[in-house]
């Protein structure tokens, strides 16, 4: 039997292409279209811009920021300001969750984001990362969104944090350098006692596939969440995948302070090693030392 031909005679050619033609504009001009995804810097700057609004023009800048298709709400990005006792002043996707108190908002994970909101904003700086699952808008199943708040202060005198996040934001050395501080600071007030709080996935210091590790200077594991099975093991002269005895290098190189080590390792979940780039820094604690270190994995 002669197949029939998916091109007839006829008109129906020039027909397809203007078919096409039109889909394509759909998809690249329709209101389909995403907004243009921020770098970290843009994302930090566009919520520092909105915080100097709100100290210059007070709960005046309120109703530019629900403005749906403005500078400061577009598609999945927008503008949310609440107050430092967790109550929503400005939430542009649902107006009707303004006036409630956020403080116990956790994501999937039971982390405590309405409380990470607030101490971001509370303490000094007064501005910062957060990291946790949410579901993009309409859909079910949570996604990792990057969220950078910043605390303000209107001309009343009233306090607020202002904020915005990301869905599937790429991590960046400078994160990496943060997080790495604050486990840190936290093993210096807490010793040994903050080894639970590291490996904790409810906790801030795991967030997509990154944890923050510890090693002592003999090169033993001593924490790491997303291979617990190596802790208390010695790695020192283990060697990855091209030959790199990693744990020495980091030990080392630490000897003065921070460094950046590239080596081999698998995501959590994998058993094949793809290439990291991992912050390590000393630490000492109560006639204790170790090196603290978090890294991220080159993109899929």
């Amino acid at each position: 039997m002669a197949r029939k031909s998916f091109l007839q005679p006829g008109n129906a050619w020039p027909g397809f292409l203007n078919a096409i033609l039109t889909l394509l504009c759909l998809v690249t001009t329709g209101p389909a279209q995403a907004e243009k995804a921020l770098s970290h810097e843009q994302l930090s700057a566009f919520v520092k811009q909105a915080a100097h609004k709100l100290e210059q023009e007070g709960k005046a800048a309120f109703d530019d920021f629900r403005k749906r298709g403005g500078k400061w709400f577009q598609g999945e990005r927008y503008i949310f300001v609440w107050g430092l006792d967790g109550t929503r002043y400005v939430y542009p996707p649902d107006p009707s969750g303004e006036g409630k108190n956020m403080l116990g908002l956790k994501d999937v994970n039971d982390k405590p984001i309405g409380a990470w909101f607030v101490q971001q904003a509370a303490i000094e700086p007064g501005h910062g990362w957060v990291h946790y699952q949410w579901p993009r808008p309409n859909e079910l199943f949570p996604a990792w969104k990057s969220t950078y708040i910043q605390s303000a202060v209107d001309p009343d005198g009233e306090r607020y944090l202002v904020g915005s996040g990301q869905y599937d934001m790429p991590l960046t050395r400078a994160i990496l350098v943060d997080l790495v501080d604050d486990a840190a600071k936290l093993l210096e007030e807490q010793s040994q006692a903050a080894f639970s709080q590291l490996r904790n996935e409810s906790d801030k210091f795991i967030f997509m596939d990154t944890y923050v590790f510890v090693l002592d200077t003999t090169g033993t594991e001593l924490v790491n969440p997303a291979f617990p099975n190596l802790e208390g093991r010695n790695l020192m002269e283990y060697e990855d995948a091209a030959g790199n005895r990693l744990v020495k290098e980091m030990i080392t190189r630490t000897a003065e302070g921070s460094a950046w080590v590239e080596y081999y390792w698998p995501r959590p979940g994998s058993a094949e090693p793809v290439r990291k780039v991992a912050h390590v820094r000393r630490v000492r604690a109560n006639g204790e030392e170790w090196i603290v270190g978090a890294g991220m994995y080159e993109p899929k």
